[in-house]
């Protein structure tokens, strides 16, 4: 039966299937960043499993992701005090790294979520673009 109209004859349609490249996976990554739409491919957000030394962050990091980081940062800028009288204390364990120019930023999430000392880690949200 079709809903084309009576006497319209069926249409059978039978898609293609093109392979997904390796880089596009999952489908939500754009090819050229390998990052979600809306995400920075130039600033990582990370935040360290409880008990890691950060103290200075980057000795948290292996030598070969070290090398790709132009800057890190802690992401919320309480001191330690404050962020403790408020019981915040694991925003200590959240970063901003901000990659050198020409860092692979996909390859450069994919080694740092390896790191056992690495709790969560990814791409940080863009501003919302104006009204």
């Amino acid at each position: 039966m079709t809903h084309a109209g009576i006497g319209a004859q069926p249409t059978l349609i039978i898609p293609t299937l093109t392979p997904v490249p390796t880089q596009m996976t999952p489908s939500h990554l754009t090819p050229a960043t390998g990052t979600p739409p809306g995400f920075s491919s130039e600033i990582i957000q990370v935040k360290f499993r409880e008990g890691t030394d950060v103290d200075p962050p980057e000795e948290a990091l292996s030598p070969n992701l070290r090398d790709s980081v132009a800057n890190i940062r802690r992401l919320v800028t309480l001191s330690d005090q404050e962020l403790e009288r408020i019981g915040g204390g694991t925003f200590k364990l959240w970063f901003e790294i901000t990659l050198k120019p020409g860092t692979d930023a996909a390859a450069f999430l994919n080694d740092l979520k390896q790191l056992p000392s690495v709790e969560i880690a990814q791409p940080a949200p863009l501003p919302p673009p104006p009204p």
